[in-house]
């Protein structure tokens, strides 16, 4: 395909914002510091002059991805991966949930009845609706706390169909380790086989079932255990 044919192509596209803004008082893991930005403005030298700003930013901050190496020792690091396993077409499973409740295997056969089979290498996107109670803190505290994620039942399922990356609105679990043992079954069920995770989403009702193209590039982060990405979607205009 040639360059022109390609911006034709895109040109049926529009561009949707999947990813949450980085501000101060924004929600972020109890074990993790707040982000900050301060701004290290020099002497002003003539005009114009150059403004900047140091950004204290963890790896797991807002809308990011999560490495196996986040879960397990040893494995791989994020940069460790080949840029195309960040971007490919996608698919939005909407299965709305309210606090505590969980995607179970049966809304994901539910939704493969309506909408077709999930396949090896597809990225798959669920939306619980969850993002739409992100707010700044203190408000916003109450995002963190019980929301949706996926029961081990449905991430093993998805895992054995060897997807691409799995993206959810929240966390892919509830962030409760199981009786306390520190076991986490949606890390360990995509982790482990090195499919990429994405938390943080927001805007998914803009996405439609199938058809769109997913992009969330990570920084190359040498050892990272993850990345912020700015994810994406081009969803074909109506």
């Amino acid at each position: 395909m040639s360059l022109e044919e390609l911006l034709g192509v895109i040109k049926n596209f529009e561009v949707v914002d999947l990813s949450l803004p980085y501000v101060e008082r924004m929600p972020v893991w109890r074990t993790e510091p707040p982000y900050h930005r301060i701004p290290t403005e020099g002497p002003e030298l003539g005009k114009p002059y150059f403004r900047s700003a140091l950004l204290f930013l963890h790896e797991h901050h807002g809308t990011h991805v999560d490495a196996p190496l986040h879960y397990h020792k040893g494995k791989k690091s994020i940069e460790e991966f080949p840029l195309d396993k960040f971007f490919g077409p996608c698919l939005v499973l909407k299965v709305e949930k309210k606090e505590g409740e969980n995607v179970t295997i049966d809304d994901v056969k539910k939704w493969e009845e309506k909408f077709g089979e999930i396949k090896e290498g597809d990225i798959v996107l669920v939306n619980t609706g969850w993002y739409k109670r992100w707010k700044l803190l203190p408000e916003g505290k109450g995002y963190l706390i019980n929301m949706p994620g996926i029961t081990e039942e449905a991430a093993e399922y998805l895992a054995n169909k060897k997807i691409k990356m799995i993206g959810v609105d929240g966390s892919i679990e509830t962030y409760k380790p199981v009786s306390g043992s520190g076991y986490y079954p949606g890390h360990e069920a995509f982790l482990t086989r090195d499919i990429i995770i994405i938390e943080g989403l927001t805007n998914l009702d803009e996405v439609p079932p199938r058809g769109s193209f997913f992009l969330g590039l990570p920084l190359k982060i040498r050892g990272g255990t993850g990345s912020p990405i700015r994810a994406v979607a081009l969803v074909p205009k109506k």
